[in-house]
C-alpha cells in the first residue's frame, strides 16, 4: 500500500483499519477490467478521489499483479477474456491462504452489468465481498470503495446484502426522440471535464468499430457466444457514458446471442451501427459548438 498521509485508512492488503470517511491517502487499488471505456471511467473516478490505480486487462493479469504487488482493494469485472472474475478471485484467495495466512483477505468487489440476484450468491461462493452493477456511477463506486477501505466488517466470504439497482436506462417510455447520450448526466459524472469525456467517447468509437467487424464475422459464422460477449461489452461501456439508446440496442443483440437465436441479428447490428453513427455525430457537434 502507498500511504503518504497519516489519515490513510489503508495499512496493507487485507489489514486495512478504520479511518475517516473521506481519507484515501494514496490507497492502492487493482482494477481488473477488460473494456477500455470502463477502464477509463473507473480510473477517472478513483484517481480524482485520490486513489492510486493499476489496471489488469484480464483475470490472469489480475492474479499475476496481486502476486507481485500489494493492494488495498480489488475491483473485479466478472466477464473477462482468458480468465473471468470468478476464477481470478478463487486464485487470489488461494494465494492468500498459501502466502499470507496471517492477514485478513483483501476486499474484492465484483463489477458486472447483470443486475441479477443470483450473481450475488455466486460472488459469495467464489470469495468476493460485495457487488456493484454497471453503469459505474461516481458516487456509488466511491461510496463502496470507501466503505471497504474504512473498516467494513468482513471475513473471507462475507457479502453485504442489499437490493440490486434496477437499470432504468434499459427501458424508455418516451415517445419523443431521445438524444443518443444524456450529455448533462455524462458531463456531471466526468466532473465537468468535457475534454476528458470527448477523449473517452473517441476511444469508444475506435473500439466499437473493431467490435462491429467481430460481430459481423460472428453472425456470418453463426457464433452466438461471440455475438453475446461483444454486445455485452458494448452495453456496459456505453452505459457508463449515459448513451442509453445504444445500450438498449446492444442489450437486444446480447439477448439474441444468449439462446443462440441470431435470426434478427444482422438487422439489429444495423440498428447498432446507425446508433453509433448518431452518437458520434452528436458528440462531434458538441465539440464543434464548444470550440
Amino acid at each position: 500500500c502507498i500511504c503518504d498521509t497519516d489519515s490513510c485508512a489503508c495499512q496493507s492488503a487485507g489489514t486495512h483499519q478504520p479511518g475517516s470517511e473521506g481519507a484515501t491517502g494514496g490507497c492502492h487499488i487493482l482494477l481488473a477490467e477488460d473494456y477500455l471505456t470502463n477502464q477509463q471511467v473507473a480510473h477517472m473516478h478513483l484517481t480524482s478521489a485520490g486513489y492510486t490505480v493499476e489496471v489488469a486487462d484480464n483475470g490472469i493479469e489480475a492474479v499475476e499483479r496481486f502476486g507481485q504487488d500489494t493492494y488495498d482493494l480489488i475491483l473485479m469485472d466478472l466477464e473477462m477474456p482468458h480468465m473471468d472474475g470468478f476464477e481470478a478471485t478463487k486464485a487470489i484467495r488461494r494465494l492468500e491462504t498459501e502466502q499470507q495466512p496471517s492477514r485478513l483477505p483483501i476486499p474484492i468487489i465484483a463489477l458486472t452489468a447483470h443486475a441479477l440476484k443470483g450473481q450475488e450468491e455466486k460472488c459469495l461462493q467464489y470469495g468476493m465481498n460485495d457487488f456493484i452493477t454497471k453503469p459505474l456511477r461516481r458516487h456509488q463506486l466511491l461510496s463502496m470503495v470507501s466503505k471497504w477501505l474504512n473498516g467494513a466488517e468482513m471475513g473471507p466470504h462475507h457479502i453485504i446484502s442489499r437490493d440490486l439497482p434496477e437499470d432504468a436506462a434499459m427501458e424508455s417510455d418516451s415517445t419523443s426522440p431521445e438524444p443518443p447520450i444524456d450529455w448533462s448526466t455524462a458531463l456531471e459524472e466526468f466532473l465537468g471535464e468535457q475534454d476528458l469525456l470527448h477523449q473517452v467517447i473517441d476511444g469508444f468509437e475506435t473500439m466499437v468499430k473493431k467490435q462491429i467487424k467481430i460481430i459481423t464475422d460472428a453472425l456470418d459464422g453463426g457464433d452466438a457466444e461471440t455475438v453475446r460477449l461483444e454486445a455485452h461489452a458494448i452495453k456496459g461501456g456505453v452505459s457508463n457514458i449515459a448513451a442509453h439508446p445504444l445500450s438498449r440496442i446492444a442489450l437486444k443483440l446480447e439477448q439474441m446471442g444468449a439462446p443462440g437465436d441470431l435470426n434478427d441479428g444482422k438487422a439489429t447490428l444495423q440498428e447498432l451501427i446507425a446508433e453509433v453513427d448518431r452518437l458520434v455525430m452528436f458528440v462531434k457537434n458538441k465539440e464543434y459548438c464548444v470550440n
